[in-house]
């Protein structure tokens, strides 16, 4: 119930950076609740939701992040639906298929855009 209101809260959050062209404010709004998420995860049963969280952290962390997800969203939005559909299926790790492909593709992605530390 806990990890449902956190990714809930996330899913306000990214729907106000919508609306907000995915400026600087309203990206810390979204990196404050995914940072909460990412100490929260496993302690709510989902390492997966951690690591994901995670990723969008390192994604809009920089300044460099954030002016790419400004001119383009899709990967931290790619981030955010990922936790929704993780916990909405259950899937809680990287031992599932699906869990440790998605995390895999959105790691993978960050890494290539060069603009987070790992």
């Amino acid at each position: 119930v806990w990890l449902e209101a956190d990714v809930e809260r996330l899913q306000a959050a990214r729907l106000r950076a919508d609306e907000a062209s995915w400026s600087p404010l309203a990206q810390e709004d979204v990196h404050s609740i995914a940072h909460d998420l990412k100490g929260l995860g496993a302690t709510y049963g989902s390492l997966l939701a951690t690591q994901i969280a995670a990723s969008l952290c390192r994604l809009i962390e920089t300044d460099a992040g954030k002016a790419l997800a400004q001119r383009d969203s899709s990967l931290a939005r790619a981030h955010i639906d990922a936790l929704r559909a993780s916990v909405r299926d259950g899937i809680n790790s990287t031992d599932h298929p699906v869990g440790r492909a998605v995390l895999q593709a959105l790691e993978t992605r960050v890494s290539e855009l060069g603009v987070a530390p790992r």
